[in-house]
């Protein structure tokens, strides 16, 4: 009898921890959050995290797509079975999925080039500027809209936006703190290219959102994890790709 209970209680563990790999895994170019180089493999501080406890929940993290930001945002928030990785946690987005987190927490400011010699001061200074570049669909196009901003120039991602603006083709950007650092002294662009805009937007917290069809029970077990991966690795990957 206590033979056939530990064949039961195995596999019934199994059965549930299976379970939560019936989802589809989605991310989106922000580093140094998340990206792949030139051999398609991830990297990023939210990709590890969220690899890692992918691996302690069961599931392969080689089954992660890579999606444009607002593209992944409808099918995670219209879809069932589906994961974004990293999304701001905002108001309008708290009740269209569910959340588990956070990954990092990401100040979001205004910055121009730095050889620039009009220098903002206010948000009204901003709205008469030619266009503002922000990624498409994400919290920072959605707060902007929302405040009257009519001259924003939707791109794929922040680092398409900060190419943009290294080009003059923008006159400033919305991007977080984390992405303009890693862009300064990661030399994609070269340090001191940007100028800060003493005017911060938001502070974002990024999340893994999931589709409301996943259980309460399955979002605390994912949550379980992420809190032991992030005890475990977070100091030392905020070292490898922020610092």
């Amino acid at each position: 009898m206590r033979m056939f209970l530990s064949v039961v209680i195995a596999v019934f563990c199994h059965i549930s921890w299976s379970g939560a790999c019936d989802l589809t895994f989605m991310t989106h170019v922000i580093k140094p959050l998340s990206w792949q180089d030139q051999q398609q493999e991830f990297h990023g501080l939210a990709y590890d995290l969220s690899a890692s406890t992918m691996a302690r929940m069961g599931c392969d993290h080689a089954h992660v797509g890579l999606y444009p930001f607002a593209r992944a945002l409808r099918l995670v928030e219209e879809q069932d079975d589906m994961v974004l990785f990293p999304v701001a946690r905002t108001p309008d987005r708290e009740s269209a999925v569910k959340w588990v987190g956070p990954l990092i927490l990401n100040g979001v400011y205004f910055y121009q080039r730095s050889d620039n010699a009009v220098v903002i001061h206010t948000l009204d200074q901003l709205k008469q500027l030619h266009s503002i570049g922000v990624g498409n669909g994400n919290a920072s196009m959605t707060l902007l809209s929302q405040q009257g901003f009519k001259n924003l120039y939707p791109v794929n991602d922040e680092i398409q936006a900060l190419r943009m603006l290294a080009l003059k083709r923008v006159d400033a950007i919305a991007v977080g703190e984390v992405v303009i650092h890693q862009a300064e002294h990661g030399g994609d662009f070269g340090a001191a290219a940007f100028r800060k805009i003493d005017i911060k937007l938001y502070d974002s917290s990024l999340y893994i959102a999931f589709s409301k069809n996943v259980s309460d029970a399955d979002i605390a077990k994912w949550q379980k994890q992420l809190d032991i991966v992030k005890k475990a690795r977070y100091p030392s990957l905020y070292r490898q790709y922020i610092q």
